[in-house]
């Protein structure tokens, strides 16, 4: 049997090898800009969602008080994360000719994705989306545990979040919030095993043999849709992430546990680190990506110091995380004072 409370020991592990994935995918390596790896890389988000809703359940397990949940999400997040956003808004301005005002204008204030006609380089979906996710996340932390009957509230939840991405199809009227409604699935998926964790529940070998058999279906479907993929919608996409993500967490848990106690020299305490920085880092690294790259072209036509891909991509992956980390102890200073 596996315990599922391992996910949320070692959460900062998963965290930070899942915010390398997007650093990769963010990259766009010429080894890993195939579709095949595009695809595959893409799951860190879904990751990163599905440990934040078990987080969240966590949180308000301890205080479920519902203003008192806003205000630290706010303090978490807000006064971190908007002067950085500002910042980093206010220089594409300056050296990207695409970049208008009110593309700054919608950028700074996290609405760039919440209107059809967004400036999409903005590169700030995430946030937003966490955002949002996370105002409704009282509602549905009540709703689940009030509930006798958990498996029929799973259903409910889960219906109910088919419904919100069906609206958001392609083709539908609001189909420029998919990037909301297309992940929300695995987020309050990860509530649920939140709730799991809590109760000290398991996973028994059946359940783990389910989901390495939906993990199997979902890679055969994946690589279908990679032929095929004007076909399919990104919510099936996502929907295909699901068991790879819950293995994911499984597997990245019991490794760490054994090199834990093995005291293998190598047990990942790089990961560890990266994972508590992993808000900052997934907010600037694609800007700087493109940043870096609108300077070079606003001061040099030859863009010499962009030109290796895999060169550009760790000097610029290398500078996010350091810069990260630098801001983050600035801003807990600064704020703390």
């Amino acid at each position: 049997m596996f315990e599922l409370k391992k996910i949320l020991k070692y959460r900062n592990t998963i965290m930070g090898i899942a915010c390398i994935m997007i650093m990769v995918f963010h990259s766009n390596l010429p080894a890993f800009n195939t579709v095949f790896f595009k695809r595959y890389l893409y799951i860190g988000v879904d990751i990163f969602l599905f440990v934040s809703g078990i987080g969240i359940v966590q949180s308000l397990s301890k205080d479920n008080d519902i203003k008192a949940f806003y205000k630290r999400r706010f303090q978490r997040i807000i006064p971190y994360s908007i002067p950085l956003i500002i910042t980093l808004g206010f220089l594409l301005f300056l050296y990207d000719k695409d970049f208008s005002v009110i593309d700054f204008y919608n950028h700074s204030f996290l609405i760039s994705n919440l209107v059809p006609t967004g400036n999409y380089f903005a590169f700030l979906w995430y946030l937003p989306t966490i955002l949002i996710y996370y105002l409704v996340s009282p509602f549905i932390f009540h709703y689940y545990k009030a509930r006798n009957n958990k498996t029929k509230a799973t259903i409910v939840l889960l219906v109910f979040c088919f419904l919100l991405s069906i609206i958001t199809l392609p083709n539908g009227f609001l189909n420029y919030l998919s990037w909301i409604t297309t992940r929300f699935l695995v987020y309050v998926i990860g509530m649920i095993f939140g709730f799991r964790i809590k109760c000290d529940k398991t996973i028994d070998l059946w359940e783990l043999l389910f989901y390495i058999l939906l993990g199997l279906l979902s890679i055969v479907s994946l690589v279908y849709t990679m032929k095929h993929y004007f076909f399919f919608s990104d919510f099936f996409i996502k929907l295909c992430f699901i068991p790879l993500v819950i293995l994911f967490c499984i597997a990245i848990a019991y490794i760490k546990e054994y090199l834990s106690l093995k005291k293998f020299f190598i047990q990942g305490k790089i990961f560890d680190y990266i994972g508590n920085y992993t808000l900052i880092i997934y907010t600037s690294h694609e800007f700087f990506l493109y940043l870096f790259k609108s300077i070079s072209y606003h001061y040099d036509k030859g863009v010499r110091f962009v030109s290796n891909p895999y060169f550009y991509s760790l000097w610029v992956g290398i500078f996010t995380i350091v810069f990260s980390i630098a801001y983050s102890k600035a801003a807990q200073t600064i704020l703390k004072d």
